[in-house]
């Protein structure tokens, strides 16, 4: 016997909010939700009044980073009614909040006037091995906030998430008798920042991230080697392919550092538990300001241009064309209107393949006065493989940040395992493609070589397809994929000029 079968409907929307005079309820789900927790050693009465006391060193000293003026309008032992002043990301913003205790499990604070007025802040408290756990949910709901949600989109997530990371960690360094915390992206913490002394090369270098250099630098040495090949090998050319192509990486990694702080991608790794922060932190952390990092950009650009135009002139315009289009891809990676990187689902790779292995390869053969040949192709695509790996890999370091920034990257979109499994076939493919162009005699058979470095990544991956998806393993799958590319890149810009 069988029984008619009925759609599944999703579960309507339930709002949790306590039933009080002060606060509202919601009859549907909130435009933007995060969640931030730390655990925290003491009592859960201790810690919970902690975070309730209205003792003004709680509620300004301690977050002076952000509260510059409280006042209390009324105060019960489960009840507060204040207007405040908070400044944060350059913005400050005034209001009246009401606050209700639940004692000694939940907090909830929703701000009546100003203009974040309907925005809610739960404070939720349980006990756990260690300690107490301590989570704010932070909630933005409808009804006169869709405007500002659509314009900040992930942006506005992420410094929700920020914030809510570092209030709950100044509660936990009070409570726990350690030093004052004090917030990265404050005014204070940024004026120490840029007064410090840094040589500036090095910081240039660090800020740059310069350290990526052999992604970009390994395909034009491999492109001259089949230049070489063709018998039309340039010392000039390959010094201006060299040159313009670092310029133009390294302007590259500051516009994506540039877009990631606007982002909250950056914060939000600095806040967010297991998240690894993999910018050069010189925004976040105020060594640099923005406009020095446009202008560096703007700089650095000119470079790769002047180069491309010297290439162009002395060999093929369509040099010029292959620097212009790694250019915009560099671009559409990060920058608006549709950021490759923030939209996910494998764009951003697809992009890189180009940008790091097709396009300069391709470009500076032309550049040496050479013709493009299958071979060419070949090693074009084989760099694009390398330097795919690097940036996949890369994720894993900051996928929690990538969710609640709303970037979709693969890793964050498949979770840790899943993403393992396509690292692997990425890893194979690479291999695999290698030892292709080897049989079809586009590559010298010692090339073959390129193969073997991708199967470092093959224990990094068992590690995390076995559960541990820790910082440290992570780490570990991210530099096992940086050292596949640097070693088959080398084999390969070796291995071709023979």
């Amino acid at each position: 016997m069988t029984h008619p079968q009925t759609a599944a409907t999703a579960p309507a929307w339930f709002d949790d909010t306590p039933e009080h005079p002060l606060l509202v309820r919601h009859p549907s789900a909130p435009l933007i939700e995060t969640r931030v927790s730390k655990v925290i050693k003491g009592t859960l009465d201790g810690i919970f009044q902690h975070f309730w006391g209205s003792e003004p060193r709680l509620r300004l000293e301690l977050h002076k980073d952000h509260v510059k003026q409280y006042h209390i309008h009324r105060e019960t032992p489960d009840s507060l009614e204040y207007e405040f002043v908070f400044e944060a990301y350059g913005t400050r913003n005034w209001g009246l909040a009401v606050e209700v205790a639940q004692r000694p499990h939940r907090i909830d604070v929703e701000v009546k006037q100003g203009p974040i007025a309907g925005q809610t802040v739960t404070t939720l408290f349980r006990e756990v091995p260690g300690g107490i756990e301590v989570t704010q949910v932070n909630r933005v709901w409808p009804g006169g906030n869709e405007l500002a949600v659509k314009i900040m989109g992930g942006k506005l997530k992420a410094r929700l998430a920020a914030l809510a990371g570092v209030h709950l960690e100044q509660h936990r360094h009070d409570i726990e008798g350690l030093e004052r915390f004090v917030d990265r992206f404050s005014q204070e913490h940024q004026e120490r920042m840029e007064h410090a002394k840094v040589k500036p090369v090095v910081d240039l270098l660090k800020t740059t991230r310069a350290i990526t250099l052999p992604i970009i630098l390994l395909p034009v040495i491999a492109a001259a080697a089949v230049a070489h090949g063709q018998g039309v090998f340039d010392g000039a050319a390959l010094a201006l392919t060299l040159l313009g192509s670092a310029a133009a990486l390294l302007g590259a990694n500051l516009l994506n550092d540039l877009y990631d702080f606007k982002g909250g991608a950056d914060q939000a790794a600095r806040t967010i538990p297991g998240a690894i922060e993999t910018g050069s932190g010189a925004f976040t952390e105020g060594r640099w300001s923005q406009r020095k990092g446009w202008a560096m950009t703007a700089l650095l650009a000119l470079v790769a241009l002047a180069c491309g135009l010297v290439l162009a002139a002395t060999s093929t315009p369509l040099v010029l064309a292959y620097a212009v289009a790694g250019a915009v891809i560099s671009y559409v990676y990060v920058g608006p209107p549709f950021p490759l990187a923030y939209k996910g689902r494998g764009l951003g790779e697809a992009s890189i393949f180009l940008a790091f292995g097709v396009l300069p390869v391709a470009g500076a053969v032309l550049a040496h006065g050479g013709v493009l040949t299958p071979t060419t192709w070949a090693v074009g695509v084989l760099f694009g493989f390398t330097s795919t790996l690097v940036l996949y890999h890369h994720h894993f370091l900051h996928w929690q940040a990538d969710l609640a920034a709303g970037k979709g990257s693969p890793v964050a979109l498949l979770g840790p395992e899943r993403g393992s499994w396509v690292g692997l076939a990425l890893a194979f493919s690479t291999s695999i493609a290698v030892a292709l162009c080897v049989l079809a005699g586009l590559v010298p058979v010692w090339s073959l070589l390129a193969a073997l470095p991708p199967f470092l990544l093959v224990a990094p991956h068992a590690r995390i397809l076995d559960g541990d998806q820790s910082p440290p393993a992570r780490t570990k799958v991210a530099g096992a994929a940086f050292g596949a590319m640097a070693l088959s890149g080398l084999v390969l810009a070796v291995t071709l000029w023979f």
